[in-house]
């Protein structure tokens, strides 16, 4: 059954693959009321929005509410291996008959004409609505899928805010300005909210304040301090508190930082160090180890993230990494080609037409070497003078790598 649903999910128009977004939100919402608006029904959600970290941010803030006693709806993407792993219950994918059941029910809704089909987004996005409506969470975190403003994901008429790290990413639809941009992303906030955000470029800053005046909620700006960083963990500071977050890399702190303070204004409970229990967030500067190499895996796709993980890397282990590589191609390759320059860079050539071919990566590159598969690619890496190997790019690529190849985990 999971089969056929996955064979017709799969035949629905799917923006991610294709790089765009649908651009009338008010068709959506008008289905959603075909299932009963369960949306309408949904108290204390979350929405979280912004070009870096939204993922990290959800996965922290569900597992402090869940480590609070709270029952938690989480929705991300994309996913890595499993669809399902997009919806989910305290941080539980759904189940296949639940999956199956949920389908059933947004499909039979849908008016079988080709124009007006759902796309693959939103029809995962009601089968989320639907399932955290039966399920009556106390709390239901929600990640935008791209930008916010016309996001299948933005149809609340209540929601608390997170809008994380603000760069250039999808200039093609969100802008090619960070003003438009966040302009974009923060249109999300309702009124009279919780609006938390962190350092932005000024640019994107005044845009978040201004909205967030209209509408006249409530701006928690988010200071933090890093104290410390190795490969135990992120030491930093909140309002003269000092917590250790255990996973690897600087900029969990700004993550950490917002995931915390927003945790304490909603729930109105004092964070503790207890909290950190169980947290773990999928495959990003996820460390492994094979052949006593060091493996490090993360499902950065934009400038600023593959930036902070390469350079995590180098402080971390205080060596020259090699790098294992593909890019989707609504991102910046000019860009972003220039933080890869400088190494010895493996391109992954994978059957996907939203990704760039190899040979056009290699162009901006001195320094390469081209496979037709990432089980080439990394028996290459595993074999070089090189210590440490960094999966990144795109999560085509980290996904590729999980289902060919076995490690072994270090950093549990």
């Amino acid at each position: 059954m999971v089969e056929k649903v996955l064979e017709i999910l799969n035949s629905f128009i799917n923006y991610e693959k294709i790089g765009t977004i649908p651009r009338d939100l008010e068709v959506f919402k008008d289905f959603l009321k075909k299932i009963g608006s369960p949306h309408e029904k949904l108290k204390n959600v979350i929405h979280i929005v912004g070009t870096k970290g939204k993922g990290s941010v959800s996965f922290y803030l569900s597992r402090f509410l869940i480590n609070s006693g709270f029952k938690v709806g989480t929705y991300i993407s994309p996913h890595i291996l499993d669809v399902k792993e997009r919806i989910m219950l305290n941080l539980q994918p759904l189940s296949d008959n639940d999956f199956v059941n949920l389908f059933y029910q947004v499909y039979e809704k849908m008016e079988h004409k080709k124009k007006h089909f759902r796309t693959y987004f939103e029809t995962l996005t009601a089968m989320a609505f639907l399932y955290f409506y039966y399920e009556n969470c106390d709390y239901y975190v929600i990640e935008a899928g791209l930008g916010g403003r016309l996001d299948a994901t933005n149809v609340f008429n209540k929601s608390n805010v997170i809008i994380t790290k603000i760069h250039f990413d999808h200039m093609h639809i969100l802008g090619n300005t960070l003003s438009q941009i966040a302009f974009e992303k923060a249109s999300v906030i309702k009124e009279n909210s919780l609006v938390f955000t962190s350092y932005q470029e000024d640019e994107a800053f005044e845009v978040i304040k201004k909205i967030t005046q209209e509408k006249n909620s409530k701006l928690v700006f988010v200071e933090f301090e890093v104290l410390e960083s190795s490969l135990e963990g992120v030491k930093f500071k909140i309002d003269n508190r000092i917590f250790k977050t255990p996973l690897i890399g600087n900029f969990q702190a700004y993550n950490c930082a917002l995931s915390i303070k927003a945790f304490e204004e909603i729930t109105k409970i004092e964070f503790n160090q207890d909290l950190f229990k169980n947290v773990r967030i999928p495959y990003r500067f996820e460390i492994f180890e094979k052949n006593n190499k060091k493996i490090i895996l993360d499902v950065a796709h934009n400038y600023l993230s593959i930036f902070e993980v390469i350079n995590n890397a180098i402080k971390l282990f205080k060596k020259e990494p090699i790098i294992i590589f593909s890019l989707a191609k609504d991102k910046d390759l000019g860009n972003i080609s220039k933080i890869i320059e400088p190494f010895f860079v493996l391109l992954v050539d994978i059957e996907n037409p939203r990704l760039f071919k190899s040979y056009e990566i290699s162009k901006f590159l001195r320094n390469y070497k081209i496979f037709k598969n990432i089980n080439l690619a990394f028996e290459y890496a595993l074999n070089s003078q090189y210590e440490i190997i960094i999966i990144t790019g795109s999560t085509y690529l980290v996904s590729e790598f999980l289902k060919h190849l076995s490690y072994t985990k270090i950093n549990e």
